[in-house]
Parts: C-alpha cells; structure tokens; sequence
C-alpha cells in the first residue's frame, strides 16, 4: 500500500465547526496520529454518534458509522468483535458521553482495543449550551431568558439588549476567578437522621421539575445567582480558618545560625 498523505477527504473541507472551536484541532491531531500509524484506510472506521462531534465522520477517507446519541460505542464495540483487526475510533462529545456513560464504563472494563475522543466542551453546545455532565460544578448557564420566555415573561419585549447583557454577564461569571463554596466541605456522609428529609426533597424537587419544568429552571437559575455572594463568603471563610489551622500545626523555623 502507498503511503498515505492524509486521511481528510480534501472535498469535505473546510470544517463546519464555529470559529475557536476545538474539534477542528482535535481531527486535525487524528489525521497526523493516523499518518504516523499509516493504517490502512479501507481498515479504519470512525464512529461518531449525534452532536457537533457526529459531524466528523464525514470528513475522511476511511469508514465511516453515524450513530445515535450515546450509542457509538456500542456500536465501534460490535465492529471490533466481528473484525478485531479493525482501527475502530469512536468520536464523541460530553453530551453522548453523559447519554452513554454506561457504555464508556463497559468498554473502560472490556478493553477490547478500541479508541475513544471525547470532544470535551463541557456542555450542549449544538443546542444551545445546556449542561452535560462534564459541565464544572458552579458553571452557570445561559438559558435563563429562555426559560423566562417560556413561562410567561415578555422578555422579547425589552429588546436585544437585557438578553445581550445578560449573556456578557455570564461569560463573565464562566472566565472568572470568583471562588465557590463547595458541598464536599460538608463531609463524605449524610447524617443518619438528615437521609429521610433529603430524600424527601429531591423527590419533591423531581416532581416540581416534571410538572413545572421551565418554572422550577427559572427558578435554580435566579436562586444560583443569588446565592453567589454567600457561596464566596463562605468559602473565604473556610479558607481563612483552613490556613489558621494550617499555621497552628506547622513546625516552627529553626533559628538562623549563630553567625
């Protein structure tokens, strides 16, 4: 076989992602990690399920399997038992790892040989920038207005611009460095007599968020903002008395030598 310049389907190109968008990088990267292996393309399969990711497989020259949302490993899994002698590559994103996440953890155990790119950016980003489960915890999200439209409030009335900075005063609050307090400071264990009133909340919660679900959103959103203040209070707090109590139990400095 002649060696193969590139594995991008030159036709194909250029990529449909947003501009700064990651995932042009990242095939970028496949392509020269293929030419380093110089796989035949005819035994190479990429596997890409729904997203901005599933956009990839149509831009090389190997097979190609588009799935559906969460799915594509099991599929490249199916693949690879019929043809262990497949390259099987499976691209996907945070949104299909979240969906398929049992998926990832029974591939993780079986091991059997093939490679999957998760296309991190850390939320829905083809539907609007919802959260995905590999979303940072305190990440705020940009649906409030839309979930305000939805139930009633005439926010296509006040114009462009409240949307507008409201959207700025998210990103602002995504790239900043405000620190958040943290429920991992409140120990590893629920308190037995605490386990019935949570449990009782949550499903209470679940219920509100069936019923009412743009309602209930709306309402975590402006109680998270809210709560901002508090959380940066509390965790200067915690920091304060983490480095008194730091400070108490280190060792004193020896005295200098006696010159």
């Amino acid at each position: 076989m002649p060696d193969v310049t590139t594995y991008l389907d030159p036709a194909t190109l250029p990529f449909p992602f947003c501009p700064g968008c990651g995932h042009a990088t990242a095939l970028n990267r496949l392509n020269e990690a293929l030419l380093s292996l110089q796989r035949d393309p005819h035994r190479v399969v990429i596997v890409t399920d729904i997203g901005c990711s599933g956009l990839s497989d149509r831009h090389t020259i190997t097979h190609a399997f588009h799935g559906l949302h969460g799915r594509s490993i099991t599929y490249a899994t199916g693949l690879k038992l019929a043809d262990p002698g497949l390259t099987v590559i499976v691209i996907m994103g945070d949104g299909g790892c979240g969906i398929g996440g049992a998926h990832l953890l029974a591939a993780a155990r079986r091991n059997i040989g093939i490679t999957v790119l998760v296309l991190n950016n850390m939320n829905f980003g083809m539907t609007g920038g919802q959260h995905s489960v590999t979303t940072p915890a305190g990440a705020i999200t940009a649906m409030l207005p839309l979930y305000l439209q939805f139930i009633g409030v005439p926010v296509a009335e006040y114009g462009a611009l409240p949307v507008g900075l409201y959207i700025l005063f998210i990103a602002f609050l995504t790239i900043s460095r405000i620190p958040c307090y943290a429920g991992k400071t409140l120990g590893t264990r629920i308190p037995r007599d605490k386990v019935l009133p949570i449990f009782v909340a949550v499903v209470v919660v679940a219920g509100l968020l069936f019923a009412y679900p743009f309602e209930m959103l709306a309402l975590v959103v402006i109680a998270y903002l809210a709560l901002i203040p508090l959380s940066a209070a509390r965790y200067r707090k915690l920091d304060r008395e983490h480095m008194a109590a730091t400070a108490a139990t280190a060792p004193a400095e020896p005295p200098p030598p006696a010159a």
